[in-house]
Formats: structure tokens, C-alpha cells, sequence
């Protein structure tokens, strides 16, 4: 907390001292929004062009579904998915709080819908 110029310590939740992972449930809604979905925000085409490589064990799974399926893809980022789903003739609809993310996203194909998937 010490070294975000717009938060305190004084400001932290009790029991909350670090930005990580694990201490992710101890935001509000207010400072997750203000301080970790704004980062995504803003750096939507640096982090597509760095996070481009589908995982191969969710490609895995998506091969395995059925010919045509319907995927939700929550907190789908960049739409990496997407083309994996496609190629089985299924529809993705992805969901992300990052609006310049789903503008990505939606170049892929499929659907996508701006929402808060973190509670």
C-alpha cells in the first residue's frame, strides 16, 4: 500500500498490508475498481500483445467439448479462447470488467459483455 501514491496503509482494509493474489478478497468493490480494473484499462494493448498464447490445457478442454457448443468465457481479457471454440462451429460470449479489453476481444469474434466477475 505504501508504495501507491493514491493509497495508504490508513486506507487498507484490516488485515490487508500487500497487493497480492491471496489478499485480493480484502479489497472493496471501490478500491478494486479505482486501483486494480483501471491497470487493466489502461494497458489493454500491452497486455494482449504479451498474453496471446492459449493455455493447451484449455484448449484441451475446449477441443473436448461437443460440436457447437455455447461457452461463457468469464474474464475472458483478450478473447484468447475464442478462436479455440470457434474451431469446434461452438459460440463464445465473454465477459470482462475491461472495456478496451472487450474491444479486443470482440475483434475475435463471438460476443462479449462488460461485467464484474470478481465477487
Amino acid at each position: 500500500w505504501q508504495e501507491d501514491k493514491d493509497v495508504s496503509s490508513d486506507q487498507a482494509p484490516p488485515g490487508c498490508t500487500t497487493l497480492t493474489a491471496e489478499d485480493m478478497t480484502c479489497l472493496g468493490p471501490s478500491l478494486t475498481a479505482a486501483h486494480v480494473f483501471s491497470v487493466y484499462d489502461r494497458a489493454a494493448e500491452h497486455f494482449s500483445a504479451t498474453r496471446h498464447s492459449p493455455w493447451p490445457s484449455v484448449v484441451q478442454f475446449l477441443d473436448s467439448l461437443e460440436q457447437g457448443s455455447l461457452v461463457l468465457d468469464s474474464g475472458c481479457g483478450n478473447g484468447k479462447y475464442f478462436d479455440a471454440v470457434a474451431r469446434r462451429g461452438g459460440f463464445v460470449l465473454g465477459t470482462d470488467t475491461s472495456g478496451p479489453l472487450l474491444g479486443i476481444a470482440g475483434e475475435r469474434g463471438g460476443g462479449v459483455a462488460q461485467q464484474d466477475s470478481s465477487a
